[in-house]
């Protein structure tokens, strides 16, 4: 077997089990209406750009004003006028200065909105989501339904080049985490949560301390879901196109930034299958880049596999048609993100996140 064959065969098994895993992947289901009260936190820092879209979405949605649900954004130290303007679109204000020492801004404004809100299901929704109508009360129900803690993946909307960069990272998250309950098997699946939305009823957020319990760490959605589960508490997480977010608008340090503080703590909570799922799939598309230049066969493995990465990276956003085309080297920046976060973890260096000094732990 020539060498660019070998490659091929290699580069087909590790692109079908990513294919594989993206197909079993599970959205929100429709459910019936909650029967609780609903109370929407939003935490936010300097996020009147982004914040107009999720609360026009919110407003505009009847399947949700018609229950009552209370709204309340978290102005946690904004210098951008973000409670003002989240006033003047008509939701309620919770004004919080710096957190306190060991706790992280998103954990602080969290705890004490839903601390404000007497609601028997809270959804915590970040600032830069646009949920579709029907969607919060989808996930208020899941829930309930469960008791317990559920959250999505929202749907990844790009408008310039860079963007893109996150593309990998959006299909490791949701192939490290897989969809659906969280069961038994540690192998395969360990409780995680997306946290920009996530849903729990008050009294099992109560129950295990909220995100106080959770209060100095980074990623504080997979430290709550962990917290959950280890007191008997259903996990689920699904993926949806129920809705979006345009992630790191702001140009590129900002999107560097965000994954630096996040890449390393999820892939270390990742199960073994799953890691090595996205290993597989990471490797397989590395290897991708030198078939344009091994003959006929290279180039229609490539475009072939190209396609294949198009449809993966459709299951978890809506990036330009070349996304494909580029996935070597999406998969390149992609290794290079995760050596530098592990690297940063390791060493105890801080991470830098909304003009804040973030302890790495």
């Amino acid at each position: 077997m020539e060498a660019h064959s070998f490659d091929v065969v290699v580069i087909a098994v590790g692109l079908a089990a990513a294919a594989a895993g993206a197909l079993r992947l599970r959205a929100l289901p429709p459910t019936a209406p909650p029967t609780g009260s609903i109370g929407v936190v939003i935490p936010a820092r300097n996020e009147a750009a982004r914040l107009p879209h999720l609360l026009a979405a919110l407003a505009s949605d009847r399947s949700l004003t018609e229950t009552g649900a209370a709204v309340l954004v978290v102005d946690d130290g904004s210098t951008d006028g973000t409670g003002e303007l989240a006033a003047s679109m008509g939701a309620g204000i919770l004004s919080l200065s710096g957190p306190p020492a060991g706790w992280t801004g998103k954990s602080w404004a969290c705890w004490n909105g839903a601390g404000a809100l007497e609601a028997d299901l809270l959804v915590f929704l970040d600032a830069d989501t646009v949920p579709d109508p029907g969607f919060v009360l989808d996930l208020a129900s899941t829930a309930e339904r469960s008791d317990g803690l559920a959250s999505v993946q929202p749907i990844h909307r790009t408008t310039r080049a860079y963007e893109v960069l996150s593309a990998p990272c959006n299909v490791a998250a949701v192939l490290g985490c897989g969809t659906g309950p969280v069961g038994g098997r540690r192998w395969l699946r360990r409780p995680m949560a997306f946290g920009p939305a996530l849903a729990i009823p008050a009294a099992r957020y109560r129950q295990v301390g909220g995100h106080a319990a959770v209060r100095a760490e980074i990623v504080e959605d997979l430290a709550l879901a962990r917290e959950c589960h280890e007191a008997g508490i259903a996990v689920s997480t699904w993926v949806g196109s129920g809705i979006s977010y345009r992630m790191y608008p702001e140009g590129l340090r900002s999107l560097l930034q965000g994954w630096t503080k996040n890449l390393a703590v999820g892939a270390s909570a990742a199960p073994p299958a799953r890691t090595a799922l996205v290993f597989a799939w990471v490797t397989a598309t590395l290897m991708l880049a030198p078939l344009p230049f091994q003959g006929a066969i290279g180039i229609a493995a490539y475009v072939v596999a190209a396609a294949v990465s198009t449809a993966l990276l459709r299951a978890v956003g809506r990036f330009p048609w070349w996304a494909g085309f580029a996935a070597p080297a999406l998969a390149g920046g992609f290794v290079v993100l995760v050596v530098w976060s592990a690297a940063r973890r390791a060493l105890g260096r801080p991470s830098t996140w909304r003009g804040r000094v973030v302890a790495s732990r």
